[in-house]
Formats: C-alpha cells, sequence, structure tokens
C-alpha cells in the first residue's frame, strides 16, 4: 500500500492534487481511497487530504481512507508550516516533499500561481514515491483537468519532476 498525504491551506489546491491522485490510481485499477479534512478552507485553513493505494490483487484491503500516524510513505506539502504540522504522520523512512522560496518563485513564475500542487506531484513522481510515475500523471491530467489549464499543468508536472532530478542529484 502506498499512503500519501497532502498538506496545504485553502486555495492551493490540495484537494485537486488527491484527486489527480485518485483517479490516476483509478485509470491503473489500482484500489483507492481518499479523504480530506478542511478546516476552514475558504480563509486560508489548513487542508489535508489523504490518498491511499494498494493493488487489486485482493492480498491488501484498503480498511480505512485515513492514514494513522506515523504510517504515510509520502508527504506533499504545498505549504512548509502545514507540512510541518502533519510530519507525525510520515514514517520512518518516508518522503517529505516540499519546496523553498525559490523554486516556489520558479515554478510560479514559469507556470503560474496555482500550479505549485501540480509541480510537487511531479517532484513526487520523480522520487519515486507513488505506485505510476510521470506520465500516467500527466494522462489524467489531459483527462481530468480543465481544458484551459491542461498546458499549465503539464508544465508545472514536468517542472516539478526536473527540479526534484536536479535535488536529488545536488545531494
Amino acid at each position: 500500500m502506498t499512503s500519501v498525504l497532502i498538506a496545504g491551506v485553502g486555495g492551493q489546491g490540495s484537494v485537486f492534487a488527491a484527486r489527480v491522485l485518485g483517479e490516476t490510481a483509478l485509470r491503473l485499477r489500482l484500489n483507492v481511497r481518499g479523504s480530506e479534512t478542511i478546516g476552514m478552507a475558504q480563509r486560508g485553513g489548513s487542508v489535508v487530504s489523504h490518498v491511499r493505494m494498494a493493488p487489486r490483487d485482493g492480498a491488501l484491503e484498503i480498511a480505512s481512507p485515513m492514514i494513522p500516524p506515523g504510517k504515510a510513505d509520502v508527504i506533499v506539502a504545498l505549504n512548509a508550516i502545514e507540512g510541518e504540522r502533519n510530519r507525525h504522520f510520515l514514517r520512518d523512512g518516508g518522503l517529505f516533499v516540499c519546496c523553498d522560496e525559490e523554486q516556489r518563485s520558479a515554478i510560479m513564475q514559469a507556470c503560474g500561481a496555482k500550479s505549485l500542487n501540480v509541480a510537487l506531484l511531479g517532484a513526487a513522481a520523480a522520487l519515486g514515491a507513488f505506485p505510476f510515475g510521470l506520465d500516467e500523471l500527466a494522462e489524467t491530467l489531459h483527462s481530468f483537468g480543465k481544458p484551459q489549464f491542461i498546458e499549465q499543468n503539464l508544465s508545472a508536472l514536468r517542472l516539478g519532476a526536473e527540479m526534484a532530478r536536479g535535488t536529488a542529484a545536488d545531494g
């Protein structure tokens, strides 16, 4: 099973990112469950999305959409403070995906202010965080996202992957 927690604040696209993961998993015939906890999201409050994915071979059942503390394989932090606030969900050896201000600015400048969520999905996919890769996420974005944002989202996905590969190569 792969358990992914996406932490952000209202308006950053946490729920959209979770839905992209869920739709991708469904297209690949994985079992998937998800849930969101939203606190004052309209006013920039905390938004935490849980996505759990597993093969449909019957050997592993996803009993709950909620990830218990210490069991998340990946945290995608759209907001550094919310990421740290939810770090207790990350298992030992899990992957914490976030960007610094320089990377955030580069993403926003290249792809638009609303692209950070997809860029961080690209970064996580490039680091092997999901049971699928960039191509599968791109296919979902083609069919799932709003038509006017498809190219922007695909650019963000690629940029996030490039940044992650560069950061991983740097050590």
